[in-house]
Order: structure tokens, then C-alpha cells, then sequence
């Protein structure tokens, strides 16, 4: 029974070593973030307005995580059943919301404005390189936040509620730290969404009368093959809860893909397609009012035995959908 529990006591040791370790390097690399901040600030070489979202809540980050930094050395240090993880990430719960939620909202407008500014930025290189150093700092705070639940989660699974008196305790700060980055990520998908529609408004060329504040919340944007007429072509698609577009960019109007080609392509396509989703006008093909989809269907690709194992590695799943057009009932796959 002792070399049971002193092997689960040497996995906790681990995993609080851990917290620690990485909780004090991201303290560092903060200071050095707030270094470069603050001469970025006093030399003038960016506007005000892009500073605000290079650096949002900067000096109050690192204050907070300080704090975190000394609660977690000073638990730390107690033995172990004294040691309340779960109320450090309870009692937290609203401050790491309130100063992470800006932090993940701004988060792809501030990668932006690094790739924008980088020429002007490169004159405090010696501190960052705004180039190749700058977006990985950006993205530490995301990471971070995000690393947290995983560290608990694992205290959880090497203690139990016999050997651990706070183990309800520790369970319910790790709910508490996941409800912080599902809110984090729902801001940051919303932030992503409305920068989305406002690049797709100014993108159209012809919206056909259209108007996009009655097409409701968007769902979903991507690059599909669509399939209609027994014909392939490679879109834009952007579903709306009461609308669904299919556009295409502007600079390739004829462009026309292997329907097997296109599906295995897709990810890369997609890639390709947000590197450009800013400057490339797009045509509006084809819209559906979901009120006339009376029929969609999801089809598996594999049940066909012939299929090939390399075919198999792709889980992508072709969607069906039917609709009364202007002309009666109409039929596309994606």
C-alpha cells in the first residue's frame, strides 16, 4: 500500500512542480511582454488605438498573475492534504474571465496588426523580434488559460476523495477554470464572426438586394466543393441561421475542381482561402433561405467496401440538402 500511494504522491509532486515551473516562466515572459509594451508606448511608432489592441490590459495581466504566481508557490510549499488547488481557481473564477476575455477578443485583429506593423515594431527588436518572436508572445495568454484545466485535471486523477479532504474542492475549481475558457473561446468565435461579416460585406461586389443584418446570427464560414447539376465547383460558404451563401472569389470565376480531388484538398484549400479572405472580392453564386430547406441529409463516404484505405483517413462527411428554389425543388451535396 506505501509504494501506491508514494508513487501517486511522486505524480502529484510532478504536476504541482509543473504548475509552479510554468506558472514563474510565464510570469517572466509577461515582464518581458510588458517591457516591450511600455517602449513601444514611450517610442511612439504605432498608433494608439493599434497599441490598445496589441497589448489590452497589459499592466493588470501582470499584476494578476503575480498574485497567481505567489498563491501557487505559497500552496505549494504546504503538504499535500493542505494544499487547495481547487479554491485558488475558484475564488478566481470572475478575474480570470474579466482580463482574458479582451485578451482572446483582440487576439486575431493583434496578428494582424503584428504582420501590419512588423516594419515599425522592428526598431525594438532588440528586446522582441516583432517578426518572428512578437506572435508567439501574443498567443501565450490563450495558451495559458487554456493549460490550466489540463493541470488540474490531472491533480485529479492522482488523488481521490479517500486520500484528498479538498478532492470535491479541486473538482469544482477545475468546472470553474473550463466555464472561464468556454466563455473565452465563445467571445473569441464571436469577435472572429463579426470581423467575418464585415469582411464578407465589403467582399461582395452584388449582394442582389440582399440585405446581411436580416440574415441573422453567422453559424459557419468555409470552402467547400459543392456539387450541383453533377457539376463540382469550389465556394465560399457562409451559413447564417436564416440564410446560407455560396460565393466565389472573383479573381478565379471559372475555376472548377475534381469533385475526389477538391474533398481530399478541402483543409488546404481552406487555408489558403483565409490568407486571402481580406483582399479577394467574392461573387454571390447562390443563396438559400433556410425556410425553404424542407430536407438534409448526411452521408457516410465509406459504406461503398470498394472504398480505398487511403480515401478512409479522411472523415469527411458529404451533406446533402434540398430546398424549394424559384424554379421548384433544388439538390446540392457538400
Amino acid at each position: 500500500m506505501s509504494m501506491v500511494w508514494d508513487d501517486a504522491n511522486a505524480r502529484r509532486g510532478l504536476i504541482v512542480r509543473e504548475l509552479v515551473e510554468t506558472e514563474r516562466k510565464y510570469v517572466q515572459d509577461l515582464e518581458l511582454l510588458q517591457r516591450y509594451a511600455s517602449a513601444v508606448f514611450q517610442s511612439n511608432i504605432i498608433g494608439q488605438d493599434v497599441f490598445g489592441i496589441l497589448f489590452p490590459n497589459i499592466d493588470k495581466l501582470v499584476n494578476f498573475q503575480h498574485n497567481c504566481l505567489f498563491k501557487f508557490e505559497s500552496i505549494a510549499e504546504l503538504p499535500w492534504v493542505e494544499q487547495r488547488w481547487g479554491q485558488a481557481f475558484l475564488e478566481r473564477e470572475e478575474e480570470f474571465l474579466e482580463i482574458y476575455g479582451p485578451l482572446c477578443a483582440n487576439y486575431q485583429s493583434a496578428s494582424d496588426l503584428v504582420i501590419d506593423h512588423a516594419q515599425s515594431l522592428a526598431a525594438l527588436n532588440h528586446i522582441i523580434i516583432a517578426r518572428s518572436e512578437l506572435p508567439g508572445f501574443i498567443i501565450k495568454p490563450i495558451s495559458r488559460i487554456c493549460k490550466y484545466p489540463l493541470l488540474l485535471d490531472c491533480l485529479l486523477k492522482a488523488c481521490n476523495l479517500d486520500d484528498y479532504p479538498y478532492y470535491e474542492e479541486l473538482k469544482a475549481g477545475s468546472d470553474a477554470h473550463k466555464r472561464v475558457t468556454d466563455k473565452v473561446n465563445e467571445i473569441q468565435r464571436q469577435t472572429e464572426n463579426e470581423q467575418t461579416i464585415k469582411d464578407l460585406v465589403s467582399r461582395v461586389e452584388d449582394w442582389k438586394g440582399h440585405q446581411v443584418e436580416d440574415f441573422g446570427r453567422l453559424l459557419l464560414d468555409d470552402v467547400f466543393v459543392v456539387t450541383k447539376s453533377d457539376i463540382d465547383r469550389e465556394y465560399n460558404v457562409f451559413l447564417f441561421e436564416k440564410m446560407f451563401l455560396c460565393c466565389k472569389e472573383a479573381r478565379n470565376p471559372d475555376d472548377a475542381i475534381n469533385k475526389r480531388a477538391g474533398r481530399v484538398r478541402s483543409s488546404v484549400l481552406k487555408k489558403q482561402s483565409m490568407q486571402t479572405k481580406k483582399k479577394c472580392p467574392l461573387l454571390l453564386k447562390g443563396r438559400i433561405f433556410l425556410r425553404n430547406v424542407f430536407r438534409v441529409e448526411s452521408q457516410n463516404p465509406h459504406t461503398n467496401s470498394s472504398a480505398s484505405s487511403a480515401s478512409n483517413q479522411y472523415s469527411q462527411y458529404p451533406l446533402s440538402v434540398w430546398w424549394k428554389g424559384d424554379n421548384g425543388e433544388e439538390f446540392l451535396t457538400l
